[in-house]
């Protein structure tokens, strides 16, 4: 479950992890169960539930979440996050499992939607890594002018 604090910083990293991913108009919920989730296979120290239809997302994040490094748990929530912009492809991957036709047209839609969300935050990246270039370059002839 977790302290106020240890919550106050998922949310934290949510939101900054919700911007960088272009996912601020997701209605996103998070939970914090009491207990860890079972599973023979591997640690689960979140889950997320996408609904890609309606922008919005559910993510448990688990009491062993929190006995991990900075570094994981960062990580696990950029890790979770991004399951939004991949939901596409298991929406066709389980309407396939199910026996629905999916017809190569609705792949290559799911496709570039998921491509153009992509190109949108490598975009927003790289405007953010010129700005800080130019900063550095602004406050290096300024230093040199003193």
């Amino acid at each position: 479950m977790g302290t106020k604090q240890q919550r106050d910083e998922v949310r934290a990293m949510v939101a900054e992890f919700s911007e960088i991913l272009f996912l601020k108009d997701w209605d996103i919920t998070l939970n914090f169960p009491k207990t860890d989730k079972d599973s023979d296979i591997e640690v689960v120290p979140a889950e997320i539930t996408v609904t890609e239809n309606y922008q919005s997302a559910e993510i448990d994040i688990y009491p062993c979440y929190f006995k991990r490094s900075l570094k994981k748990r960062r990580l696990d929530i950029a890790h979770e996050l991004s399951h939004c912009l991949t939901q596409a492809s298991l929406d066709i991957f389980d309407q396939m499992h199910e026996g629905k036709l999916v017809t190569p047209d609705t792949a290559r839609a799911a496709n570039e939607r998921m491509t153009n969300k992509l190109a949108t935050i490598i975009v927003q990246l790289q405007d953010r890594w010129h700005n800080e270039q130019a900063m550095v370059k602004l406050l290096q002839e300024q230093a040199k002018k003193l």
